[in-house]
Formats: structure tokens, C-alpha cells, sequence
């Protein structure tokens, strides 16, 4: 198989200073990303544009503009994962759909360690998020999907494989899994997906999950 695709390019998205920096250095020092710091004023303001896909670790403590900032997401392509970092408290469904693409929660008693290792395998196409959460979402997003496409004929556009991938999908398998049990690489697992995607007409994993268990025996 082809080596693991890592997504490197990260922004932490707080407040530039001597304690963000040192925590920035120690986060790249222990999982060996690139790391660098974005000012959130810079996003909320629409003075920094996404133009190669990026994971953003937004930290709540620093970011006080929640609503407007995760609607600013929305809007930039390349923003292809979102972390939640230093979160005070337990978030509903509806409050973590608003942020576009989320793969990660961390609340502000995770330790580095723990931290360190939720974004290597966010960074490898993994989610880290809590299991209940991940639930959850899937109801949320099954409950979303039109009720005039119950009749859908799932057969008509999906290659066998795609349907493989989505029957995977449905118990939870990560990106890794997935490749590793098909015995294809895991960039072929994201192109794979994003094809299910448009296919299927859904905007993320959570919500093909829910495509998948709603019309997959």
C-alpha cells in the first residue's frame, strides 16, 4: 500500500503571544506537524483567504466571535477539517454542526499528551471525537435526509467499491481501517469519497454515514 497521507498544513487559530507560541512549539515538537499561529480578527474579518486544504485548530479561549467565525468557514473551500480546542463545556449537536468539517473536541482539561495524539490522527484522516457525539450526529443527520428519497435506487450511480467504502462506513470504520481492510491505499479511500459524496449528494462523512445506514441493508 501506498505510505499515509498526512495533512500538514495546520493553523492554530489564537491570539499571537509568548504562551500560544510556546504551546504552538511544543505541540510541533511532540507530533512533528507544521504548525503555524492565525490571528482570529484575521478570519472573522475576511482579511485571510484558505487556498490550499488546511486543518484549523480554533481555540475557543482565545475566540469570541464562535457564530460568525464557524459561518466564515462555511464559505472557504479549503478548510478540509476543523479542530475544537480548549471547549468548556459539553456541546450539543446543534452547536456542533455549525462548524464545517469537524473532526476533533478537546476541552480545556485534555492534557498535551492527549492533544498531541487526537491531532496526529486527525491529520491522518481520522475523527476524535467522542463516540456518544459521533452517534449522535449520524441521528441528526439521518433524520435531515429528505423523506421523498426514501425510494432512492442507491445502485443506479455507486461502483461496487464505493459501496464497500460506505458499507465500512456504517461501523465506523476510519479512513486507515477502511484502506487497510480493501487493501488499497488511503488516498484512494479520500478519492473514493469524495465521489460518494457528490454521488450522494452530502457534504461529509457524518452525513454519508447517516446516507449509509438510512439506505445500505
Amino acid at each position: 500500500m501506498e505510505s499515509q497521507v498526512v495533512l500538514n498544513n495546520i493553523k492554530l487559530i489564537t491570539k499571537h503571544n509568548l504562551q500560544s507560541e510556546n504551546f504552538r512549539e511544543m505541540l510541533e515538537s511532540k507530533t512533528g506537524l507544521n504548525i503555524s499561529i492565525i490571528d482570529p480578527d484575521l478570519v472573522v474579518n475576511k482579511q485571510l483567504a484558505f487556498t490550499s486544504p488546511s486543518m484549523l485548530i480554533i481555540d475557543f479561549s482565545s475566540c469570541h466571535q464562535l457564530d460568525e467565525f464557524a459561518e466564515c468557514l462555511k464559505e472557504a473551500d479549503a478548510v478540509c477539517t476543523t479542530v475544537l480546542l480548549n471547549v468548556m463545556k459539553d456541546m450539543s449537536v446543534e452547536e456542533v454542526v455549525q462548524w464545517p468539517a469537524l473532526r476533533g473536541i478537546f476541552d480545556s482539561k485534555d492534557s498535551i499528551d492527549h492533544v498531541c495524539d487526537g491531532l496526529l490522527a486527525i491529520s491522518k484522516g481520522e475523527n476524535w471525537l467522542p463516540r456518544g457525539l459521533i452517534n449522535a450526529l449520524i441521528s441528526y443527520y439521518e433524520d435531515k435526509v429528505p423523506k421523498e428519497n426514501d425510494d432512492v435506487e442507491i445502485n443506479a450511480e455507486l461502483t461496487r467499491r464505493e459501496l464497500e467504502i460506505l458499507q465500512s462506513l456504517k461501523t465506523g470504520g476510519s479512513n486507515i481501517e477502511i484502506a487497510d481492510s480493501l487493501f488499497i491505499s488511503e488516498h484512494t479511500i479520500k478519492s473514493h469519497l469524495y465521489n460518494i459524496f457528490k454521488k450522494i449528494e452530502v457534504k461529509n462523512r457524518m452525513q454519508a454515514t447517516a446516507w449509509a445506514r438510512k439506505y445500505l441493508a
